[in-house]
């Protein structure tokens, strides 16, 4: 059976927090997409387009006085 994307995020954010975070997000707008170019501590880059709020905020990126 095929993963829900939530499923999918879940899975890459947990293996993000396991090898020791991100150290960098970058952030890139096109449309209504959002690209996420992350930075992992142990050198490696992973790669999410339209991450969750509640994701970002498990990474430590996103802040609550930015507003939802």
């Amino acid at each position: 059976m095929r993963k829900t994307k939530a499923e999918s995020e879940k899975e890459i954010v947990d293996y993000i927090l396991s090898v020791g975070g991100a150290i960098k997000n970058i952030e890139m707008d096109e449309g209504n997409s959002s690209y996420h170019q992350f930075e992992l501590a142990n050198g490696e880059t992973r790669y999410w387009k339209n991450m969750s709020i509640e994701n970002l905020r498990r990474l430590g990126f996103y802040l609550e006085s930015e507003g939802e």
